[in-house]
């Protein structure tokens, strides 16, 4: 696979289509998804190895590892 050096991976969560289940928490390698008090998962995006174990598990296909360019990321 060819990575354009222009863009980076950034974890998200779907806070719509998580249960707060916990699977991704419990398979997270880095330990850097907990579920909050309103039963969603939140990860800890300094920490993340963005190894998509998490998107691979979730049962609702709520984590993600989108693509984002340096310019997107500028304006946020």
């Amino acid at each position: 696979m060819v990575v354009n050096p222009k863009t980076f991976m950034i974890p998200e969560i779907d806070k719509e289509k998580c249960t707060g289940c916990g699977i991704c928490e419990d398979a997270c390698p880095g330990k850097c998804i907990s579920i909050n008090s309103d039963d969603v998962a939140v990860i800890e995006p300094f920490y993340c190895e963005n190894c998509g174990i998490c998107c691979e598990v979730c049962p609702e296909e709520a984590a993600q590892l989108p693509w984002h360019s340096w310019q997107q990321h500028a304006k946020a």
